[in-house]
């Protein structure tokens, strides 16, 4: 599923300051596309837009030309952010399964999901009790339960030990491989660069350092 951001602005309300300028952007099926830039700069932003958490003030948002707030286009979507962290008193099952509740899935998507992922063995061990990797894989299972044909990854290496960023970039290239489309937005552009087919940058104003892309 090929994304396609047009011209895209956002901010919070009118006369908030801008958080993205006018960005165009596009990720085939298949392509691991990379975005740095500054803190502040919007990365986060334009991962929320293009997952259909916030709608653009200004420009357009499709998957495969439909608008992603459609029901077929959003469900294609895994999204990986910071802010997700499964409970510290709840099994890596439990909490996959709830997660799968909510995409109607069940339990051969929670298996597959924790198989991807090299988690069967920590299937019920409590959230509190997982490593640093393993809580970023747990979060990367929760985004694959429903089978996405597009991801994005928000800053998902930042406390990683050289073999698990080792190990997730190897997983990244792996489901793009399967056909899937991922936009990885990382604080450490030196590590996108032998990942990505494309690394897209943003400035401190909001806007792609260069005109886009294919």
């Amino acid at each position: 599923m090929k994304l396609r951001l047009d011209r895209v602005s956002h901010r919070f309300a009118p006369g908030a300051p801008w958080c993205l300028r006018s960005v165009s952007l596009t990720v085939h099926p298949g392509e691991v596309v990379g975005l740095s830039g500054p803190s502040g700069s919007g990365k986060s932003v334009l991962l929320r837009v293009a997952s259909t958490l916030l709608r653009p003030t200004e420009g357009s948002v499709t998957l495969d030309g439909l608008d992603p707030a459609a029901a077929r286009a959003s469900a294609a979507i895994g999204y990986v952010s910071p802010s997700h962290r499964c409970p510290d008193d709840v099994t890596v099952r439990a909490y996959l399964t709830a997660m799968a509740a909510l995409h109607r899935r069940g339990d051969g998507d929670v298996d597959g999901a924790l198989e991807l992922t090299d988690l069967v063995d920590r299937a019920d061990a409590p959230g509190g009790e997982l490593s640093l990797g393993e809580r970023r894989r747990l979060e990367l299972s929760r985004a694959l339960l429903h089978d996405p044909s597009l991801l994005l990854l928000d800053d998902p290496s930042p406390g990683l030990d050289a073999a698990a960023r080792d190990d997730l970039s190897d997983f990244i290239v792996t489901l793009a491989s399967l056909g899937k489309a991922v936009l990885l937005a990382s604080s450490l552009p030196d590590e996108l660069r032998p990942l990505c087919a494309r690394v897209l940058t943003l400035d401190a104003d909001h806007r792609l350092v260069a005109p886009e892309d294919p």
